[in-house]
């Protein structure tokens, strides 16, 4: 029993070492739809985003998120939004992201992958971390500020190679 505790231990520190990270790039226009002036110090505010992405998967998409934030003096302090990234063959995956900390022009995002089609269904579950920085501001309608989104899930390494090689059925 000793052994197999052992063994079981060791496995779980070497876990890293049979593991590897998708990483998504994904660049957009970031809009703000409704604006409430609460008052002075806090603003809610319902979004969305437009735009292309790409992995390391060899995957590129299309896609874009909708949801809100709420900023009490200038700095994020709940939101909630739901995420669709679609690839060309129809196939999409959905993450659910709530911003940590951040302000208007960049934040830390953990987000959940909650649904998913094709190579993208083997991903439900996974809670994964990313971070977003405006590229250009907002024009004076709010609208079309563009961003840049980063993001890293830890995954195995036969689970990377899987999503690489997915061939869909017709």
């Amino acid at each position: 029993m000793k052994k197999i505790c052992i063994i079981f231990f060791f496995f779980l520190i070497n876990f890293k070492a049979i593991s590897t990270e998708i990483i998504f790039d994904y660049y957009g226009f970031y809009s703000w739809d409704k604006i409430i002036d609460i008052n002075k110090e806090r603003r809610f505010v319902v979004f969305n985003t437009k735009g292309i992405g790409t992995s390391n998967a060899g995957v590129q998409t299309t896609g874009g998120c909708d949801g809100f934030l709420e900023y009490v003096k200038g700095i994020i302090d709940k939101s909630y939004y739901i995420c669709k990234l679609e690839e060309g063959n129809g196939d999409a995956t959905f993450f659910e992201m709530k911003t940590e900390t951040g302000e208007v022009d960049a934040g830390i995002t953990p987000f959940k992958i909650i649904e998913g089609t094709g190579r993208w269904k083997e991903l439900v579950g996974i809670n994964c971390l990313g971070a977003f920085s405006m590229i250009k501001d907002f024009d004076e309608n709010m609208k079309n500020a563009s961003i840049l989104f980063k993001a890293k899930c830890e995954i195995p390494d036969t689970t990377l190679e899987r999503l690489k090689n997915y061939k869909k059925e017709n």
